[in-house]
């Protein structure tokens, strides 16, 4: 499928609206692994499927999607502190977070996505994606 620019698939929206309401509890941002579990845990957002996790961590599918938020300047990355993965003994992690663009837009989203579930769409409903 062609990208245009500035749209956004419905995932990615959603991938948005989840770190928008995440901000304040996570300041430090959001790896891919607790993303994708963030993403389970979101009923409304997405269809209750215990496979979107696999899904979005297979083929390394959730870092293509926040590399494309990244070029279109709504998150940002780094690494965290070699000593931190080290101590903890694994990998280190690589951690999002959103840039004032992508704030902008989480905020748009969420407001959105509330005003949807005030007039309780059903969850099929395209409409419900944000």
């Amino acid at each position: 499928m062609r990208r245009y620019a500035g749209l956004m698939f419905d995932i990615e929206r959603t991938i948005l609206r989840i770190m928008g309401e995440q901000a304040e509890l996570r300041p430090h941002g959001v790896h891919a692994y607790e993303l994708a579990d963030l993403l389970l845990e979101e009923k409304k957002a997405i269809p209750a499927d215990e496979t979107i996790p696999k899904v979005l961590r297979a083929n390394g599918t959730i870092y293509k999607l926040m590399h494309r938020l990244g070029r279109i300047g709504a998150v940002t990355s780094s690494w965290e502190e070699p000593e931190v993965a080290l101590a903890a003994g694994r990998p280190r992690r690589r951690y999002y977070v959103l840039t004032e663009n992508g704030r902008a837009r989480a905020a748009n989203l969420r407001k959105r996505h509330e005003r949807h579930l005030r007039f309780r769409l059903p969850e099929t409903d395209p409409r419900t994606f944000g």
